[in-house]
């Protein structure tokens, strides 16, 4: 979190913190509010990835997808997520995949019985660039 302002840092730490509430719309707008914030969330970010809640799994891999690049110390939770019993959690870690740079693991997914929610139009409107 060294790129934030020191007035920033708290509200960060309390989004973190909102992740383990036991309402499942905190943590889910917490999980998005995170994911604006960019590389010093990628962490915590991970962790929900794992979350017993689906909206929750989803809006984490969802978030990661948003950060990009500097989301690749989530590319094994996401994996994991892209192999979930969820199709919208495995759309959304996938699409996380490919946007943090995995591409030929997202062309592997999309060619898999497993994994044709994400060859319907939904998935090329999510994400056009791929």
């Amino acid at each position: 979190m060294g790129w934030m302002t020191a007035a920033a840092q708290p509200a960060v730490a309390a989004l973190i913190v909102a992740l383990d509430d036991e309402e499942e719309s905190v943590r889910r707008q917490a999980t998005e509010a995170l994911g604006r914030i960019g590389p010093a969330a990628v962490e915590p970010l991970a962790g929900v990835v794992g979350s017993d809640s689906v909206r929750v799994r989803s809006a984490a891999a969802t978030a990661l997808a948003q950060i990009g690049p500097a989301a690749q110390p989530a590319i094994e939770n996401l994996r994991l997520a892209a192999a979930d019993s969820e199709a919208e959690v495995r759309a959304a870690a996938i699409m996380a995949l490919g946007r943090i740079g995995m591409r030929s693991y997202v062309t592997s997914m999309s060619n898999s019985r497993h994994n044709s929610v994400i060859r319907g139009n939904r998935w090329r409107n999510t994400d056009p660039g791929m």
